[in-house]
């Protein structure tokens, strides 16, 4: 099969890529930024990461996967109109805002992109700091909700399967596949990014939003390109790799099916002192592989489609690491980001990263959790809605128990009206 030989070859073991993407490793690869949709994006990642994936000669697991991780962010950060500064390909898909309609409407493909920072993103920003006076005093910490300044967005066939294919746009037709025991299977190269955004003198750590010289650090974050009183402080990337087979459930399945990365601006306070945590660390150079600058611009240079990258990205953004799976090298994976998801993972949004003793934090985990019932907006509304739990590893069946699982997508349980 096509998508278990993706997933051994880019992820797994080493493997080599053989017949599943034919001709790979000679094919020609993507000359533009609007040619890469998900499996465009899926088959010329690969072939980049088996460029830049060896050490002594031979394939490395760990430097090919994060090698892959940076031609993922590169490739959805491109401008898509190939002037630098202009939005980037994924500020052209679709939104939250865009997929899940008021009234359970049926969404349709926007014609005309939507904002970088989506208005609705705007309003939350507004409402949660509205009152505040903040000043540029390093001490400050200013009370706000760091959540509400985040915006996901989906390239187009994760639209086109939430829309059409096995709609789940709605709570009304999620609860129609749910009586019908479709599974929920996305195609491969779907893609989501969440993004989160900190506005003009100030960055986040999480759950606090931290006053800064501006001077310091947002003249080296990347400004939103429709408003540059917003910067860009952290990314998580998830894209379909391969299918569960069978009968297996994502609550529990050991198989690999999503690549996970989560990136961030660099001089975040405590990121470094966080990632200590992350698992695993199987490669002696695993940190150099995420860090290095100059392997980064050579892995830019092979990537026709992404030379109009904005600079600041090589200089300022690092990956904390990539996931596949509940466990690796027979270790719980834990991977996470300081800017993003206070809401359910130890330590407690009050203890700041420097001071931290442990991290249980995984994309894997807390997404295996993306489930019917729908949530009530109630608790989406009172902020008391806690999507994930602290244990990593396979989910609790107590947990989920009854649900049916909606392949990873948070978004659909947290946004469908």
């Amino acid at each position: 099969m096509q998508s278990r030989k993706i997933i051994t070859s880019i992820l797994g073991g080493g493997a080599l890529l053989t017949s599943a993407i034919s001709g790979a490793a000679t094919s020609s690869l993507p000359q533009t930024i609007q040619e890469m949709d998900g499996a465009t994006t899926l088959k010329a990642c690969t072939e980049i990461s088996q460029m830049f994936g060896k050490v002594k000669g031979k394939l490395d697991p760990q430097k090919q996967r994060s090698t892959f991780a940076w031609c993922l962010f590169a490739t959805v950060n491109s401008p898509y109109n190939g002037e630098a500064g202009s939005r980037p390909l994924w500020q052209t898909w679709a939104s939250n805002e865009n997929t899940f309609l008021d009234e359970g409407i049926k969404p349709k493909w926007p014609t005309e992109s939507s904002s970088d920072i989506h208005e609705e993103i705007k309003k939350r920003t507004i409402e949660a700091n509205e009152s505040k006076s903040p000043q540029n005093d390093d001490s400050e910490r200013v009370d706000s909700k760091p959540s509400s300044k985040e915006s996901v967005y989906r390239n187009k066939i994760t639209f086109d399967y939430l829309s059409n294919i096995n709609p789940m746009y709605s709570q009304q037709v999620v609860k129609d596949t749910y009586r019908r025991r479709q599974k929920a299977e996305l195609p491969l190269g779907s893609i989501e990014v969440k993004a989160h955004w900190v506005r003009d003198g100030h960055l986040t750590s999480w759950g606090q939003e931290l006053s800064i010289n501006k001077n310091k650090d947002n003249d080296k974050m990347i400004s939103a390109p429709s408003d540059s009183s917003y910067y860009l402080n952290g990314m998580h990337i998830m894209i379909k790799s391969d299918m569960l087979p069978g009968n297996e459930s994502a609550f529990t399945s050991q198989e690999k099916s999503w690549f996970w990365t989560t990136f961030e601006y660099v001089n975040n306070p405590g990121r470094t002192q966080a990632l200590k945590f992350v698992k695993p660390k199987t490669a002696k150079n695993w940190y150099e592989y995420h860090n290095n600058r100059q392997l980064l611009k050579k892995v830019q240079a092979k990537m026709p489609w992404a030379q109009n990258l904005d600079p600041k990205f090589i200089d300022y953004y690092r990956s904390n690491g990539t996931q596949l799976s509940f466990f690796e090298d027979k270790e719980v994976a834990v991977l996470g980001n300081t800017t993003m998801e206070d809401f359910a993972f130890q330590p407690t949004p009050e203890t700041q990263p420097e001071n931290w003793v442990g991290w249980t934090t995984s994309c894997h985990t807390c997404h295996a959790q993306a489930r019917t019932p729908i949530m009530p907006a109630s608790l989406m509304q009172q902020g008391g809605f806690v999507p994930a739990y602290g244990p990593l590893g396979p989910v609790d069946p107590d947990v989920v128990n009854g649900a049916w699982p909606l392949d990873f997508i948070w978004s659909i349980p947290l946004h469908a009206k």
